[in-house]
């Protein structure tokens, strides 16, 4: 049985597994975020594999459910000690089984499936459900769909904590094809709703509102936009065991007494190498928009981090438009 990095492979590197479709089934109550993914692939190749595969994890949420189904049979996974379950894994593995073992890791935000003796010609789904609470911003409540890891670097040339197994290849020539259905209830269904970066058909369903995304491709996240909130989302209580949860919502309003206030605003801006070109420019545009924003009475600073961390002004100053046109504004670009 031949060991297989599902990203090499899909990438061409042994050209033996084939991605045919990932598609994800969003639910939204209120701020309640529900989802289950499922990436459907082929053993093309002639020999029985082990899978290995990586897949980002969206920020914040909790991973509630893994299965597989394969040729039709479907294997629900389990929670165990990671020892225990390692040790069982492998020793399915020497028996000629096909057990799966899932590993996640929050703080790094990925996901690693492990499915062992996948015969040529077997076709497998992966399914992988999570939850999650949605942000609340003054009216407004986006939903993001990861598709992508991106390259990760640290200082000693590793890739960000990721262990050799985890690692992934990018191809920009990859073409996955996805499908995303968004169901919205709750305050939600009466939101004005985008997605960015994709087409998306928009229905009307009994108490919810659908958003369909097909014949997309998975190069980028998929995000739902959903503003022009008018209420409030409810709070949330809810059992766990013996005790209770609670999830408050509110909105703080800012009272009259209080906007009169001066303000002090230290601003980091990024100007390392994954900002150049547009990224630089709009961060250059949002600097150069303070003054529409602050009052003149109202103050700033400015740092600036890549490779190292700048100070360019330390004592606050007043945000003016004449002070925003001195020399160190083209600083920024430069980094």
């Amino acid at each position: 049985m031949n060991r297989v990095n599902l990203s090499q492979a899909l990438n061409g590197a042994r050209g033996s597994i084939s991605l045919k479709s990932l598609e994800w089934f969003v639910k939204a109550q209120d701020l309640f975020v529900t989802c289950c993914a499922k990436q459907h692939y082929r053993n093309d190749g002639s020999d029985t594999l082990e899978i290995v595969y990586s897949f980002p994890l969206s920020w914040k949420s909790v991973v509630t459910g893994f299965a597989a189904v394969i040729d039709g049979t479907r294997y629900v996974a389990r929670t165990l000690k990671k020892s225990e379950a390692e040790e069982k894994y492998e020793r399915h593995i020497a028996k000629g089984d096909k057990p799966m073992l899932l590993e996640v890791d929050s703080t790094l935000g990925i996901c690693t499936a492990n499915l062992g003796n996948i015969k040529p010609g077997e076709e497998i789904t992966l399914e992988i459900s999570w939850a999650k609470m949605a942000v609340w911003d003054e009216g407004a409540v986006r939903i993001t769909i990861p598709s992508v890891i991106a390259d990760r670097y640290d200082r000693t040339g590793g890739q960000g904590g990721l262990l050799p197994h985890q690692r992934v290849e990018s191809n920009f020539l990859a073409q996955y094809p996805c499908s995303v259905r968004f169901e919205l209830s709750g305050i939600l269904a009466d939101g004005s709703v985008c997605v960015p970066q994709h087409p998306a058909r928009v229905s009307r369903e009994e108490a919810c509102t659908v958003i369909e995304v097909t014949g997309a491709f998975a190069d980028r996240d998929i995000t739902l936009e959903v503003t022009d909130l008018k209420q409030t989302p409810p709070s949330l209580l809810g059992k766990d065991g013996e005790t209770w949860v609670g999830y408050p919502v509110f909105t703080p309003v800012a009272s009259e007494e209080s906007s009169g206030r001066r303000l002090c605003v230290k601003t980091l801006v990024d100007c390392s190498g994954s900002m150049s070109g547009l990224s630089i420019t709009q961060a250059k545009s949002a600097i150069a928009a303070l003054p529409s924003m602050l009052k003149p009475e109202d103050k700033v600073t400015l740092s600036l981090f890549g490779s190292s961390v700048v100070h360019r002004i330390t004592t606050a100053r007043a945000c003016t438009a004449k002070f925003l046109r001195q020399d160190w504004l083209p600083e920024i670009e430069r980094g």
